[in-house]
């Protein structure tokens, strides 16, 4: 009941304004998915059209991106794992 009287007091300018972060880091500590969204939609627009000159910061973007997939293919390789760790777990006292 409280999330549906807080839907219906939100206006549509204030869900837009709402997608507006009040700083840059605002945006990443707030927990608000939309303003990340912005932000990062911003820093890619910015990027392209810097060109050239940004290709340090395009190349790193590129290899911070490679690293954080390798990681989450760890993960999902010990996944197995940890769901037959839970199993066990549950089936060994119920």
């Amino acid at each position: 009941a409280q999330y549906q009287e807080k839907a219906q007091t939100r206006t549509v300018t204030d869900f837009l304004l709402g997608v507006i972060p009040d700083t840059l880091l605002g945006a990443f500590t707030s927990g608000e998915i939309l303003q990340t969204l912005f932000v990062a939609i911003l820093f890619g627009v910015a990027l392209v059209l810097i060109g050239p000159r940004a290709g340090g910061v395009t190349e790193g973007v590129r290899t911070v991106g490679a690293v954080l997939f390798r990681i989450v293919g760890l993960i999902m390789y010990a996944a197995p794992v940890g769901v037959f760790g839970a199993m066990a777990f549950t089936v060994g006292n119920y």
